[in-house]
């Protein structure tokens, strides 16, 4: 299933190629560049968000407790709070979106994403 998925991403991927080459019919070798260059930033972010989002990391809430991740202070197992949605920074000014469950201590109530 998440092989299927990363293939419908490569082939999204050629679609947009062939939609940015028929707008850009007359396009320089420095104009294509740019261009696909651009594409494949995006391809990266999605294609991190697609993988980051398959770890098991990134849904723990079912886990029994002592198999759950750990405040870094407090060392006990964190209590999940749902799924959130998480921006981060990629190469070349991309934003990689994935979802992962939230997690607050049940001692300081430190809340965060787990790392993973």
């Amino acid at each position: 299933m998440a092989e299927d998925h990363l293939d419908q991403l490569g082939q999204a991927f050629a679609a947009r190629v062939r939609d940015w080459k028929q707008q850009h019919p007359q396009a320089t070798l420095e104009e294509m560049d740019e261009g696909m260059l651009h594409l494949t930033r995006e391809l990266h972010a999605q294609t991190i968000s697609e993988l980051a989002m398959q770890e098991p990391e990134a849904d723990w809430a079912e886990w029994p407790e002592g198999q759950r991740p750990r405040c870094p202070r407090c060392a006990v197992p964190l209590h999940p709070h749902g799924r959130r949605t998480r921006h981060l920074h990629g190469y070349g000014g991309t934003t990689i979106v994935i979802q992962r469950t939230y997690g607050t201590c049940p001692l300081c109530q430190a809340s965060f994403f787990p790392p993973g």
